[in-house]
């Protein structure tokens, strides 16, 4: 089975607004059992309300409304408790599909090891290294969150020939030199363009470089907005092969980001290693580590038109 069969782009396939009340009742009162921890949705009356464009399900004095809004492909939860939920509407084949956005699973376990999908902080790239007179000049960008991308596999057997095993080994096929590594950006910066910013201005002439800041094209819709362009709705849902979206469990406190797979680079593994030391921050874990990795190999893969 694929990974895409098991974590869709977009999220969790939920139910189909088109079925409710009908064929997709039960899928709904599981979800809102399961979610919220509502015992009393398992024996509650399902209705739709306000022509349609409401889910009301109630039963005594027990209520929750689920309120269709179209123009943002969203799907307002919102419980007799105060709390409120967003889901995501979209149209598929004719019918409103209703999913839950991912929240990855992570790990916080730091292995001694570089592990495929491990988070650090405040890596350096060394954009270029050269010699000028009796100095050296060195162009250092500083990326604030970065994560590895290399196989797991190609990772345990180098940690296992330099370290745990290596009397086993007769040759140095195992060994890596470098390792793959794609920044992660904050969803927020990357909605305002600003998130480039945080860098080195990379190949400024000397005099320029603490003048010089990179930006990328702002994501709302115009002037002044905060309103998310469809482009960047298109990049959440993970169908824009540049960026993977991460939304973190509550625990993790990273901000919904996203990784950028154009930005890729190698860093020198034994560098990670010390840098893990102090700048592990946690680990995506199976199987959304895999569906990066094969996101980003997908990435490299495509096909560029002239």
């Amino acid at each position: 089975m694929r990974i895409e069969d098991n974590i869709c782009n977009i999220g969790k396939y939920l139910f189909c607004w088109d079925c409710v009340p009908g064929e997709d009742n039960e899928k709904l009162l599981k979800f809102l059992s399961r979610e919220f921890s509502l015992a009393w949705v398992k024996s509650a009356s399902i209705e739709k309300i306000d022509e349609d464009q409401t889910i009301r399900v109630f039963i005594d004095s027990n209520e929750l409304l689920l309120k269709l809004n179209r123009a943002e492909n969203e799907l307002n939860l919102i419980l007799d408790d105060g709390r409120i939920s967003n889901l995501i509407a979209v149209e598929k084949t004719d019918n409103l599909m209703i999913f839950k956005e991912h929240v990855i699973k992570i790990s916080s376990i730091k292995e001694n090891r570089i592990c495929q999908g491990d988070i650090l902080n405040n890596v350096k790239y060394i954009e270029h290294f050269k010699e000028v007179d009796d100095f050296y000049d060195v162009s250092i960008i500083n990326f604030p969150l970065v994560v590895i991308i290399s196989q797991d596999c190609d990772l345990n057997e180098d940690y296992q020939f330099r370290y745990d095993i290596p009397i086993k080994h007769d040759d140095h096929d195992k060994i890596m030199f470098s390792l793959l590594v794609a920044p992660i950006y904050t969803a927020d910066q990357v909605l305002d363009g600003s998130h480039l910013s945080l860098l080195n201005p990379p190949n400024a002439p000397l005099e320029y470089r603490n003048s010089l800041f990179m930006k990328m094209q702002k994501l709302t819709k115009g002037k002044g907005s905060t309103k998310p362009t469809s482009h960047y709705d298109d990049m959440k849902k993970n169908e824009i092969p540049r960026y993977h979206f991460l939304r973190f469990p509550n625990a993790v406190e990273i901000p919904d980001s996203f990784i950028d797979f154009k930005h890729y680079f190698s860093v020198n593994i034994h560098y990670l290693e010390e840098l893990k030391k102090t700048n592990f921050l946690c680990r995506i874990d199976a199987p959304y580590r895999e569906f990066v990795s094969q996101r980003f190999s997908n990435y490299l893969s495509r096909i560029g038109l002239p």
